[in-house]
């Protein structure tokens, strides 16, 4: 498969991600009588969603103006680890405070998934801030396409917490 092909691909797969949670939006209950706890998942979810979105549409566009696969891929990366960055200096410490207060949720294993998305978001952002700044001879490409599937991975991960965490009534 040919990198752009497999932009494409991502592209595409995000954009089905953010729609996904927009129908969910539409058919629950209006999002201002949602639980924190979801407001912040189904942020969250377009964050890394409409995230891999962008950064894969940047790719393929700095790759089309021939700007050289080497600097359209550090470029792009780049742009990932701030994206990362991001996250976890807006979203990470909200989710921090919810799950640790786990009231109106029956699941107890919210820290079973919330350490590890941290663990694993914040790895991915400091391995894209290493494929931009590393002078390497390795698959630059690999790297930013492994960074955009952990992205969509983190975004499927919120898409099915949102969908079937169980809540209590009271």
């Amino acid at each position: 498969m040919e990198h752009a092909e497999a932009l494409y691909v991502i592209a595409e797969l995000a954009l089905g991600l953010a729609g996904f949670s927009g129908v969910v939006v539409a058919l629950g209950t209006s999002p201002g009588s949602w639980p924190v706890a979801d407001r912040l998942r189904l942020a969250g979810l377009l964050a890394v969603s409409l995230g891999a979105l962008f950064i894969a549409l940047v790719a393929l566009l700095l790759d089309n103006l021939n700007v050289g696969s080497d600097t359209s891929w550090r470029i792009s990366s780049a742009l990932m680890s701030l994206h990362g960055l991001a996250i976890l200096l807006t979203i990470i410490p909200k989710a921090w405070r919810i799950t640790r207060d786990t009231a109106g949720l029956t699941s107890p294993y919210s820290l079973f998934v919330f350490i590890p998305m941290v663990v694993l978001s914040s790895a991915n952002s400091i391995i894209q801030a290493a494929n931009t700044i590393v002078h390497q001879s390795g698959n630059r490409f690999g790297v930013l396409f492994g960074g955009l599937i952990a992205l969509l991975l983190f975004g499927g991960v919120l898409f099915v917490r949102l969908l079937f965490i169980r809540r209590d009534d009271g």
